[in-house]
């Protein structure tokens, strides 16, 4: 009896053993879809000193371009500035020596009631501008910090945070603010209410709004400091909030370009471009039509129209001395953004709105240009041979080629790119695109600007802000006197 009862329970025990593995097999699967289907919520838009991104437990150094993502923890040191972009155009600035967990980020375009944000300060200062999920869905936006819950009306604040207070004062808009209590969770997305909490509009001339660890209520005062007298914002702070969140939303694309991974050397790079090329045959006419061109370094700028409808400046990460350098600073107080990538951001005068032919196709010539290797921050200067840009206005769809040059590359490398074309005028390369590119058409249709990123190597970039002109608006062909 006790042999036999032994031999089932072992059989028992087996059948229990088969049964979990396969429902961890069933479940392996979907859990490695549901971590691979991990959409990015955010993009670094502008870095100054250092800031850092901490998720599942791995930690990571922050550039100028990079994407956050739900669940992310960002850092800044005693030096740094991190600006990111939502999907939904909303906005933080975390200021130096702060702490900011992207707790939930959850944007559905087409139904308002599926959007929720949930963001925790943990320590420091942030500044945030509600995007779209707080213009739709206000119930469901929360801003926490160690001992308050932050609500709010459409907003535009500033916030300061330790574990003993958290503080803050209103730009634009209003916030209700309420410490925690069984009335008040943490773990909730509506903002909190009752005789505890309180709010602070914008009409409200020097006020600020605080909650202290312990004292159970919500305060309005006009005693002590501001979060930006305690933490000064970067002098750049005040003119990006300003573009992003009044002329250019609804400018900006939302959608970024993309690219494939890059190539692994330079003999890598070649043969990718080769198959490209073969692969896409809108490329294929790209190429072609650069083949046209001198394989000699256009000049920087050929002059090809009297008045550019775009400009572009680099970010302060990438300051160097150029004849061609402009810095964002000297020109986006009169010009919109148009498009953003790490290096180069992208203006143009007020946007009047684009309208896409269903039919044709353009081809564009070469204007101007500034371009590098870029290798960490470091910027070396590269020349463009070779280009084409073909927009395809039935397929919506567009691509271009550029040969770049610089002395520390073993050889000529031919940057391509391939995506789509939006009915705002905007084009974003795809995921099988060598480059990452993003550009947009003028009102008239007559000119273009475009940046670019290609990873030649690993460390090793070629990246370039690019100008361009309708090719049949120039007549037949494009005077070449002004080759090197």
């Amino acid at each position: 009896m006790v042999v036999g009862q032994f031999v089932m329970d072992m059989k028992r025990l087996a059948g229990f053993c088969c049964t979990l593995m396969l429902v961890a097999a069933s479940l392996c699967p979907l859990l490695a879809a549901a971590e691979n289907s991990a959409e990015a919520v955010g993009t670094v838009i502008f870095l100054a000193g250092e800031g850092r991104s901490e998720r599942d437990g791995e930690s990571r150094l922050l550039a100028l371009g990079d994407t956050v993502y739900a669940g992310d923890q960002l850092s800044t040191n005693q030096q740094g500035y991190l600006h990111v972009r939502f999907v939904d155009d909303g906005l933080i600035s975390v200021r130096p020596d702060s702490l900011v967990t992207i707790e939930v980020y959850q944007f559905n375009p087409d139904d308002a009631a599926q959007s929720r944000v949930r963001i925790e300060l943990d320590k420091g200062t942030m500044r945030s501008a509600t995007g779209l999920v707080g213009a739709r869905n206000k119930e469901a936006f929360r801003i926490n910090t160690p001992v308050s819950a932050i609500g709010i009306r459409g907003t535009d604040f500033v916030v300061y945070a330790t574990e003993e207070l958290a503080r803050l004062s209103v730009n634009e808009g209003g916030v209700v603010m309420a410490p925690f209590s069984t009335d008040c969770l943490v773990d909730t997305f509506v903002p909190c209410g009752g005789e505890a909490s309180a709010e602070l509009f914008a009409t409200v001339a020097k006020a600020l709004l605080e909650v202290r660890a312990g004292e159970g209520y919500a305060l309005v005062t006009s005693d002590g400091p501001t979060p930006d007298e305690i933490n000064p914002p970067h002098p750049e702070e005040s003119a990006l909030f300003e573009n992003l969140i009044t002329r250019a939303r609804g400018v900006i694309q939302r959608k970024v370009g993309l690219s494939a991974p890059g190539a692994e050397s330079y003999e890598d790079g070649l043969e990718t471009a080769r198959r490209y090329v073969g692969e896409v045959p809108l490329v294929q006419e790209a190429y072609e039509l650069g083949e046209r061109e001198s394989d000699l370094p256009f000049v920087s700028d050929r002059q090809l129209v009297d008045e550019p409808a775009f400009v572009w400046g680099r970010w302060s990460s990438y300051s160097i001395q150029s004849e061609s350098a402009q810095s964002i600073a000297s020109i986006r107080n009169q010009r919109d953004y148009a498009v953003l990538q790490r290096v180069f951001a992208m203006f143009e005068d007020t946007p009047e709105s684009r309208v896409m032919p269903e039919t044709g196709r353009a081809t564009f010539s070469l204007n101007s240009y500034e371009a590098y290797v870029k290798r960490g921050n470091n910027l070396e200067s590269a020349g463009i041979s070779n280009p084409a840009l073909v927009v395809d206005f039935a397929q919506a769809e567009f691509a271009t080629r550029m040969d770049v040059h610089a002395a520390s590359l073993p050889g000529v490398v031919t940057v391509l790119g391939a995506g789509e074309l939006t009915s705002e005028g905007f084009f974003h390369s795809g995921k099988n695109s060598p480059a990452k590119i993003d550009g947009v058409l003028s009102a008239d249709l007559l000119q273009a600007g475009m940046l670019f990123e290609y990873q030649v190597s690993p460390g090793v970039e070629a990246v370039g802000a690019t100008h361009w002109v309708d090719s049949l608006s120039l007549g037949k062909s494009v005077s070449k006197s002004s080759l090197y």
